[in-house]
């Protein structure tokens, strides 16, 4: 995916005025007439991920460090004309899928852990944590200065246990590459508490970046979260490519499953893409799909999976559905 940074919004960056910023806005400027396309990995959260880091630098050689990540990241990210945002995220969970996925794999009695992988902490917000109060989160797993187990926290859904994540997992970017096997980062982390669940679940940024990728890598099975829109239709045949060089390369076992999500039988065009979906995606798509309502964004709102909000409403039940389904592939 494609992230578009204007030259006229440069304040999004929440940078002073530095070498950093001047930096920034010279590269931009040799590009007056497009904004700049930053493939693969967010530079502006990585960039956000920086400038958390030097506000809580308490000593010179923080400070030092910090302003070290930020020109790595401002070094390599990769200029080039403004594309069509058509790329897919190669996404393990949505954040919605991932919490209400793993509310029904623990009614059937299943102990689950919910691993949050974007900057953004959509999956531990929706948890009812802050992750602005958190002082270990999967970043400093991904620093190897924490365990997995160490920074894994209960929540309100019995069996359910969270690996949560703040904005400081965007330096993970620029922290990881260049580190030897750093795709298997995560792999490696999770193999020392996978006997004490029977899932992990993982919610990655829409981003393939370097968190996704360990997350490519660490998965048995991708499910992917596919709006009944055109522009998700148009992306699916270049994310089965991804989705094919990450078993070619890295991970030859990965499933992947495509889940049809936000369908609105009402409309001509979503039943229209439904079908192109089934036709486009064959065997990888699942006979359960998602319709949308309303629900799910009032369950956001109070903090709790959708099994749990409107346990009887039949968005509730197709993700039961989903996870009997999930099972009969394992």
């Amino acid at each position: 995916m494609k992230y578009l940074l204007d030259t006229d919004h440069l304040s999004v960056l929440q940078l002073q005025a530095g070498p950093a910023y001047t930096t920034l806005r010279n590269r931009m400027a040799q590009h007056p007439r497009t904004a700049i396309a930053v493939s693969i990995v967010s530079l502006h959260e990585q960039v956000l991920g920086c400038h958390a880091y030097l506000q809580r630098a308490r000593t010179a050689r923080e400070v030092v460090h910090g302003y070290t990540l930020l020109a790595q990241v401002l070094e390599h990210f990769t200029v080039a004309p403004v594309l069509p945002f058509d790329e897919p995220a190669a996404t393990v969970f949505a954040a919605t899928t991932a919490i209400a996925l793993g509310a029904a794999f623990a009614e059937h009695g299943e102990r689950v852990l919910l691993v949050d992988l974007d900057p953004q902490a959509g999956l531990t917000i929706s948890h009812g944590i802050d992750p602005d109060r958190l002082e270990q989160t999967v970043y400093q797993v991904f620093l190897e200065e924490a365990s997995l187990a160490t920074v894994t926290l209960t929540t309100r859904v019995p069996r359910v246990d969270l690996v949560p994540a703040n904005l400081d997992l965007a330096g993970a970017e620029a922290e990881l590459i260049g580190e030897i096997g750093w795709e298997r980062t995560l792999a490696e982390a999770l193999a020392v508490v996978t006997t004490a669940y029977d899932r992990v679940l993982l919610d990655c940024p829409p981003t393939l970046g370097v968190l996704t990728t360990n997350a490519l890598v660490a998965a048995d099975v991708v499910l992917v979260p596919l709006q009944c829109e055109y522009l998700a239709l148009r992306a699916l045949k270049q994310l089965q490519k991804i989705l094919g060089k990450v078993r070619r390369k890295a991970n030859p076992h990965l499933q992947v499953h495509i889940l049809r999500t936000m369908y609105d039988s009402r409309t001509t065009h979503a039943r229209e893409v439904f079908d192109e979906i089934a036709h486009a995606g064959g065997e990888q798509v699942l006979h359960t799909f998602i319709r949308r309502t309303v629900k799910f964004a009032d369950a956001a709102a109070s903090g709790e999976s959708i099994l749990h909000h409107a346990t009887d409403s039949e968005a509730a039940d197709a993700y039961r559905e989903l996870a009997q389904e999930l099972k009969s592939y394992a």
